[in-house]
């Protein structure tokens, strides 16, 4: 592992010992990938196509599951780039600027990046939505996700299994007729971007950038690459090669909050008293530290003394599961502090909530800005240097209103001031809701979804055979406090792909 980075700003930096603990557990990653790209430089010399598909799907997973210090790798894309099949040149089809195709690896009824296709589909109402499943297997399709489709014009499609190459031929002729194809892909999929790869065979495609934290493929197959935050598009620049032209920011839709329901009858049915603070924090389980192994005290450690100390305060965490340090925060404030799991009613806690509470060290994005848009005030702790900043939530709208703590005294300030204060907590509420919603809704985010799609095809047009080449140092890992924060937190928790991208249910009536 090579190419140490420590040019950006160095904020706060957390306790390196911790830290250093992951740069064997890099290199180690590192060789895995190197090993299984070889393998799909091998297969594909020799020919045998799906074979070097399969392995570069490997290597992709890799990359991705088990931090290797590198976010793109210009070699790994070049062999997808090799596999893609011959076909005819993509011409578009009379009425196809009015079609959209959405191709996505798998749809969750819990996962943040669906809702981010789903609500593409319901706000941009002047076009027709397709989506096209590329391995969703036996996982229900959510019914969120059927009924935008539906109301759309459009349709669900789902790849069946068999050989790589025959599946990516098939998702070229599903996209064929589609004037844009939104591109929300897990990290690893290859049949995707071999199909997707060749420019002059297929419509523009805009790639959404939901893992911006993470390693991914498809570069190669994207004309835009849309990012929903600034951190984001700094990383593709820095990590990626990624350039400016190939850039674009979309913040998050999000739906214009809708009339409350009776929000006393939604708090006396969680059994919240007159006169409580009911707070609530969502986010995957590992996105909370619950091992608390880079030397700074995780959210559990930061937020159960406040509560004990408050006996108004009722929090609900939604994703981790009781146990360890959860039990002990219980414990400590006699069950007014507690890790609940998944929920499905998150639209009712959310609109019930006084206060939100953003995981940390991993900040929940859709999670802080779902509350914030309904005027729930939200905070945050950064335990990251600016380097490492898409490990915290950061958004356009979100970054303009003073939300944030700097360590635990400061988190300790803020947090008591909300509680006990319901003016404060008015105050940043609003501030919230003004500022989310003045970019992520309305005619606002209407207008930065058509400057995307414009710029999507005007590239496409522009540059139909202009496949990306980054430089060959992106192949080569960092070791930078970024790197070694990813390769910690996934070394810790080694979960598998269906665990990682799994989040809560995100608002909704």
């Amino acid at each position: 592992m090579t190419g140490v980075d420590e040019r950006e700003s160095p904020g706060r930096a957390p306790d390196p010992a911790g830290l250093d603990a992951a740069l064997p557990v890099l290199a180690a990653n590192g060789a895995r990938f190197e090993a299984l790209l070889a393998t799909a430089e091998a297969h594909l010399r020799a020919r045998r196509l799906d074979e070097a598909g399969r392995a570069a799907q490997q290597a992709a997973g890799v990359a991705w599951m088990e931090h290797t210090g590198i976010h793109a790798s210009p070699r790994l894309e070049a062999v997808a780039r090799a596999i893609a099949p011959a076909g005819s040149t993509w011409r578009p089809q009379a009425g196809a600027t009015t079609r959209v195709v959405h191709v996505l690896t798998q749809a969750y009824a819990t996962g943040g990046h669906t809702r981010w296709s789903e609500r593409i589909i319901r706000m941009d109402r002047a076009r027709s939505h397709s989506v096209v499943l590329t391995a969703q297997g036996g996982i229900p399709v959510p019914g969120f996700l059927e009924d935008a489709v539906a109301a759309s014009g459009g349709r669900v499609m789902r790849l069946e299994p068999g050989p790589l190459l025959d599946r990516a031929a098939r998702l070229r002729s599903l996209v064929w007729p589609h004037g844009l194809v939104v591109a929300n892909l897990h990290p690893n999929d290859v049949t995707a971007i071999v199909a997707l790869a060749d420019a002059r065979r297929r419509p523009p495609v805009a790639l959404l950038d939901h893992a911006d934290h993470a390693f991914w493929l498809g570069q190669a197959a994207a004309d835009l690459v849309v990012d929903f935050r600034a951190a984001g598009a700094a990383l593709g620049r820095r990590r990626r090669g990624l350039a400016a032209e190939r850039s674009a920011i979309l913040p998050l839709p999000l739906e214009a909050p809708s009339p409350a329901p009776d929000r006393d009858a939604l708090r006396a049915a969680l059994g919240i008293r007159p006169g409580d603070v009911l707070a609530i924090s969502a986010g995957s389980a590992w996105k909370f530290d619950p091992g608390a192994r880079r030397g700074l005290p995780s959210f559990a450690e930061v937020v159960a003394p406040v509560a004990a100390a408050d006996p108004r305060l009722q929090l609900l965490v939604l994703g981790p599961r009781p146990g360890g340090q959860w039990t002990e925060a219980s414990r400590m404030t006699a069950g007014r502090m507690r890790a609940v799991g998944t929920r499905t009613d998150y639209g009712d806690l959310v609109r019930a909530a006084d206060l939100y509470l953003d995981p940390f060290p991993m900040g929940s994005l859709y999670s802080i800005l779902e509350p914030g848009i309904l005027g729930v005030p939200g905070i945050s702790m950064r335990q990251w240097p600016d380097q490492a900043a898409v490990l915290m939530a950061n958004a356009p709208g979100l970054d303009a209103v003073p939300h944030e703590a700097d360590d635990e005294a400061g988190y300790h300030s803020l947090l008591e001031g909300l509680l006990a204060s319901p003016e404060a907590r008015s105050d940043l509420g609003g501030a919230l809701a003004a500022s989310i919603g003045a970019l992520h809704a309305g005619q606002a985010w209407m207008d930065a979804w058509e400057t995307v799609v414009v710029r999507t095809r005007d590239r496409h047009r522009g540059a139909p055979d202009g496949a990306w080449a980054g430089a060959p140092d992106l192949d080569r890992g960092a070791t930078d406090l970024l790197a070694r924060g990813l390769a910690w937190i996934v070394e810790r928790v080694a979960p598998p792909p269906d665990v990682v991208v799994a989040h809560l249910p995100l608002a909704r009536p």
